[in-house]
């Protein structure tokens, strides 16, 4: 869907102010699937159950250009984030979804560099990945690779966090391989509000930035008209008896 120049900026029921751009990327990424409704219900992590779902890997890979506008939003964050070690910022991907993500932000920072787009004195954006499961065989072991902190400031990539049980998974895996998770920034694209930014507080890993709630995404698209009252009423329901 288009969102027509004249819409007007959006508060969403966590007090956030949703402009134009935010709009737009959030119909956009509906209007791609990973924004969706089921009429089945899905079961989450401790069980909560929702028809509502956010999921950002096969449906941004196989859409490009949605993929680069999630990347800039990711970006322009990113860039205001201090340096906390070393003076180059290196994202690092929570896998599998966020691996892409990381990946398309350090491109864009090249792409940006290499045509002038944008005139900036600090060095370009890169990343790292890291691998879901060990492997047994080959010269590289580990999950990611040995840290460089007097040359990198690291950043954590989630795309979506409802509990942050596996972002804490694999946060704890970093840790043991030198990188300093408790210093590092991480940016979370959607908050289910689920009690994952809380967990993750109790975890020490305090530097958290999220961009986006989900039911203010989902409270958006009923604004801009795409979805019916009902749906967010249906999930604003669920998370309030899960809170």
């Amino acid at each position: 869907m288009q969102v027509p120049f004249d819409t007007k900026p959006f508060v969403g029921p966590s007090g956030r102010t949703l402009g134009y751009a935010d709009l737009g990327l959030i119909a956009e990424l509906e209007s791609i699937g990973t924004i969706g409704w089921s009429e089945e219900e899905i079961v989450f992590h401790k069980g909560f159950r929702s028809h509502v779902y956010v999921q950002m890997r096969n449906e941004l890979s196989r859409h490009p250009a949605t993929l680069a506008r999630v990347a800039s939003c990711i970006k322009e964050k990113v860039e205001r984030l201090p340096f906390t070690l070393g003076p180059q910022k290196c994202l690092i991907g929570i896998p599998t979804a966020d691996t892409q993500l990381a990946q398309a932000v350090a491109m864009l920072s090249h792409f940006e560099h290499t045509l002038h787009v944008r005139q900036s004195t600090e060095p370009l954006i890169c990343f790292k990945s890291m691998r879901s499961v060990l492997k047994g065989h080959g010269k590289d072991k580990q999950w990611v690779g040995p840290a460089d902190i007097k040359r990198y400031s690291y950043i954590g990539i989630e795309n979506v966090v409802s509990t942050a049980a596996g972002m804490i998974e694999h946060l704890n895996q970093m840790w043991k391989e030198g990188y300093p998770i408790r210093v590092m920034h991480h940016v979370v694209f959607a908050d289910w509000e689920l009690g994952g930014i809380k967990n993750l507080d109790a975890a020490m890993i305090k530097h958290v930035h999220t961009l986006y709630v989900v039911r203010d995404m989902v409270a958006a698209l009923v604004y801009l008209g795409i979805w019916p009252k009902e749906r967010y009423e249906d999930v604003a329901e669920r998370l309030q008896a899960a809170a």
